[in-house]
């Protein structure tokens, strides 16, 4: 049997290394890209009130804090809901005020 070249096998784990890095990045980059298009959407400030259905369940309140990763809303009963930008791609935001 021929023994494979060292060459060869560093280079089939190369390629192994870096599409395993690109699949874990395109998760990444899209939801920075996602928080970045939030914070600068003129329309989603501090103090809106928004209405967005996230898993299934409707929230409704103000804005009270975002960051790349994540919403913080306030219902009307003062209830603070954490929201992850990355569910928040696939939704329809309303601004109600």
């Amino acid at each position: 049997m021929e023994e494979l070249n060292p060459k060869v096998i560093m280079g089939l784990l190369s390629v192994a290394l870096i599409g395993g890095i690109s699949l874990a990045a395109k998760e990444t980059i899209s939801n920075l890209w996602a928080a970045l298009s939030f914070i600068l959407s003129p329309r989603l400030r501090k103090g809106k009130v928004i209405q967005v259905k996230v898993q299934g369940e409707l929230l409704e309140g103000a804005i009270k804090s975002f960051s790349l990763s994540r919403i913080v809303i306030e219902d009307k009963e003062g209830n603070l809901h954490l929201v992850l930008v990355s569910d928040l791609k696939g939704t329809t935001i309303t601004v109600l005020k």
